[in-house]
């Protein structure tokens, strides 16, 4: 109590809380038409050609390709309030999980646009990266979100690449939701996130190997952990500016 009679506290100041403002969803959609995806449904196609020589096996290896495509011919990055859903389709399901990722702006440390290149597939895992990032094609109006019609820009090789740095967590954190694909669902909880990045086995994460961590792993390296994601997007401005807002950093674009 002080001389005058008001109150006082000697609790510390939280200089280091979190800056993310998080709230309510700012409606922010937008999805990248990519070249990978609809490279592998070609690929697919092409490889049918090997029934002129009697390879039977072409069959597969075209659905193989095919549904792989179909799982990652764009990138579609969204603001749900809390956190940035990025997210692969129309078929993301058959990513088996990694066609889904939710970063909360509490635990993004910095963010900024970059020219590294580092395309490929949704799932690399031991890398300690997230990719969802592939080259932009024509952005088709009939693969726009259903009433957001402002949600396809660019076009084709237009895209940026967008690095976020979060606070290291397993691949997946917290992405599992109710209404997700079972099978997306299942492996989400199960083979994502803490399941794996937090979970022990025989003494050890389940990440760093489990009982085989010794004689595999002796450095203790969790292969289900991430820090950095990689984001491509054809609106580099807007991703910025949503991040600005979102976390309360005042970065730019550069292009």
């Amino acid at each position: 109590m002080s001389a005058d009679g008001q109150a006082t506290t000697d609790a510390p100041q939280q200089d280091n809380a979190p800056a993310s403002t998080g709230g309510a969803s700012t409606g922010y959609q937008k999805r990248q038409v990519g070249l990978i995806g609809i490279m592998l449904i070609i690929l697919g196609l092409i490889s049918l050609t090997g029934l002129l020589e009697g390879d039977y096996a072409a069959v597969g290896q075209c659905v193989v390709y095919v549904l792989m495509g179909l799982s990652f011919i764009w990138i579609e990055v969204a603001d749900k309030g809390e956190y940035l859903l990025v997210t692969t389709g129309p078929c993301r399901w058959l990513e088996c999980g990694w066609g889904k990722e939710k970063v909360k702006y509490s635990e993004i440390r910095d963010y900024q646009t970059t020219k590294t290149c580092w395309l490929s597939t949704p799932g690399v895992c031991c890398t300690g990266i997230r990719l969802m990032n592939q080259c932009s094609c024509i952005q088709c109006g009939c693969c726009g979100p259903t009433g957001s019609p402002d949600a396809l820009v660019g076009g084709c090789c237009g895209h940026t690449t967008v690095r976020i740095t979060v606070n290291e967590r397993g691949f997946g954190h917290g992405a599992s939701d109710d209404a997700d694909c079972c099978l997306e669902r299942c492996c989400l909880r199960n083979c994502f996130g803490a399941a794996c990045f937090e979970e022990e086995m025989c003494g050890r994460k389940k990440g760093e190997g489990a009982c085989l961590a010794m004689c595999l792993n002796p450095c203790g390296v969790n292969c289900c952990s991430m820090n950095t994601m990689y984001v491509s997007t054809n609106d580099p401005q807007g991703l910025i500016e949503l991040l600005n807002t979102k976390t309360g950093k005042n970065e730019t674009a550069t292009l």
